[in-house]
């Protein structure tokens, strides 16, 4: 396990799928995660479970102080020779968000891939109306580096999708 100031980060257990499932059928949370609602609230429990389980094996849980599961952060796009990733976040329990939870979960995940995977950089990506999660990654290091022009349909409407990264400082 991984431990911040706020949070712990431990691998996904079988017992956390139900609340996932359950996170999944939320508009508000799926709207902000990705932007593509619709779509992930029309899974059904064995989807989310072999999506986000059986198929993923770099998602981890996320706990609050009290061992609470309240989220998941993880990678992929694992480019070995280049020693990047691309992460993802998501804060699910609705009590748990504006608290720094994600800040603090993302900052752990940082430095844990950095030091122990020996990353090099690390990248995340988001639709430019998802202020929140960009102020998120900007709290955790991360700099905003690219511009994907209209990458994202979104409630009829397209977005420019934005690229933060993060480079490490330890091969320097």
């Amino acid at each position: 396990m991984l431990t911040g100031e706020k949070t712990i980060i431990r691998p996904l257990e079988p017992d956390d799928l139900d609340t996932l499932y359950m996170w999944h059928l939320d508009p508000e949370f799926t709207f902000w995660l990705s932007g593509n609602w619709p779509e992930r609230m029309l899974l059904r429990r064995e989807e989310i479970e072999q999506l986000f389980y059986a198929e993923d094996p770099y998602r981890y849980a996320i706990l609050n102080e009290t061992r609470h599961f309240i989220g998941t952060i993880g990678f992929d796009q694992h480019n070995i020779p280049a020693r990047s990733v691309r992460l993802f976040l998501g804060i699910g329990d609705k009590n748990h968000w504006n608290q720094g939870y994600g800040t603090d979960a993302l900052k752990t995940f940082t430095k844990y891939l950095f030091e122990l995977w020996n990353l090099h950089r690390l990248s995340l990506e988001t639709w430019a109306g998802n202020l929140k999660a960009l102020r998120c990654y900007e709290k955790a290091g991360y700099q905003r580096e690219g511009l994907l022009r209209e990458a994202y349909f979104i409630n009829g409407c397209y977005h420019d999708g934005v690229i933060m990264a993060k480079i490490s400082t330890i091969d320097n």
